[in-house]
């Protein structure tokens, strides 16, 4: 059918295709993946058989010079970053990051998972998170999305580095400050109870951070995203896209005889259906979850949807109540809520764990202590 059968490709991927001398077929098998088709779906569309298909899409990349789709959708995500001709550990390392950060952050850039990035820069996956989540911070975005704009130069927050002898004098200056204020905050929290000190669910679930494990649920038991033990990122895509930062190493998806499971992002038909744990084989992959309807009779919306992330033995970590507020902790809000928090995490003077409004700890010593609802009162804390 020709070019116009498939929706065309940024100018940088189009370029692309042409200095690679890729005919018209080539070229729309390899649209027809990077667009999340089937071989059958683009085989309906060009006229042609799925083994025709995977023949045209097999030419490509060997024009293209990678070994197979995974590759070419690596490729694709780092070619909008790779067009600036821009230095891009070198930008992100003027803008705070460290050598890890920065390291890592140009990757997710170019699209790779959090499992390639530690297998290529030789860190567990957890560092690859922790780097992640604070890189984001630093650059006051909160999705790879945001951040290949701000590599292109709309968006983020704008540092400057200090340099020179006046940088040296205000670091010195910053330093002092930042001791002065430690030791007023240890001095404060030894004498009264403080509402973001307390944990909820269990004093290890109270500190989360990106290498603590977890599955978000909504109500009814539906999967939605997550950490497996493995630092593996997985959920349906929406939820990725809404909660972790648009990247994640495995998907939703349905295998061949209905069997619901996860796969990689460019699994073919034939390939292995995971567990969510992306060790456990439940089947063969067929379809992604955003191309069935039948995963639920509904798909659950970020929007509007309440959920609970617990950890391996159960205890609530964060999420969203019914009346749409966000709970958890503030490293967790940082790192899957975009920095975000109604209800803070803390310690009722009875020892019960839940949370406090955000918005009622300046207004006075007393404050009640809810549950995940917000509404349910648990007991009471003296924050002064």
């Amino acid at each position: 059918m020709g070019n116009h059968a498939f929706q065309r490709e940024s100018e940088a991927v189009e370029r692309a295709f042409d200095e690679a001398s890729l005919t018209d077929r080539e070229k729309d098998a390899a649209r027809s993946l990077l667009q999340g088709m089937t071989a059958q779906e683009a085989a309906d569309i060009m006229g042609v058989s799925p083994s025709s298909v995977g023949s045209y899409r097999k030419r490509a990349y060997g024009k293209l010079g990678v070994g197979s789709g995974r590759e070419l959708v690596s490729l694709h995500r780092a070619w909008p970053v790779a067009e600036g001709n821009v230095d891009v550990n070198e930008k992100l390392r003027e803008r705070g990051l460290n050598e890890t950060q920065a390291s890592v952050c140009s990757l997710i850039a170019a699209g790779r998972t959090t499992a390639e990035i530690a297998s290529e820069l030789g860190i567990a996956a957890g560092t690859v998170n922790s780097a992640r989540a604070y890189g984001y911070k630093l650059l006051g975005i909160h999705s790879r999305e945001e951040l290949v704009e701000l590599l292109k130069g709309r968006g983020g927050r704008e540092t400057e580095p200090a340099t020179g002898s006046s940088g040296k004098r205000l670091w010195a200056i910053l330093a002092v400050v930042a001791i002065v204020l430690v030791g007023a905050i240890a001095l404060l929290q030894a004498i009264a109870p403080s509402a973001s000190n307390g944990p909820v669910g269990s004093l290890a679930a109270a500190r989360g951070t990106d290498t603590t494990p977890f599955t978000a649920k909504a109500e009814d038991g539906t999967i939605l995203f997550g950490v497996n033990e493995n630092g593996q990122r997985f959920g349906r895509r929406d939820w990725v896209t809404a909660y972790l930062g648009g990247i994640a190493d495995l998907y939703a998806a349905e295998g061949e005889n209905g069997e619901k499971g996860f796969a990689p992002q460019n699994a073919e038909p034939g390939s292995p259906l995971y567990d969510m744990d992306g060790r456990t084989e439940l089947g063969t992959f067929s379809l992604f979850e955003w191309q069935v309807n039948d995963l639920g009779t509904e798909k659950p919306s970020p929007d509007a949807t309440p959920f609970a992330a617990r950890d391996s033995e159960g205890h609530i970590l964060f999420g969203v109540n019914e009346a749409g507020r966000r709970f958890g902790s503030k490293e967790l809000a940082d790192l899957y809520l975009g920095g975000k928090l109604d209800l803070e995490a803390t310690t009722a003077s009875n020892g019960a764990h839940g949370y406090v409004y955000v918005d009622n700890v300046e207004k006075g010593p007393v404050l009640t202590v809810y549950a995940e609802d917000g509404v349910t009162e648990l007991g009471m804390l003296t924050s002064g």
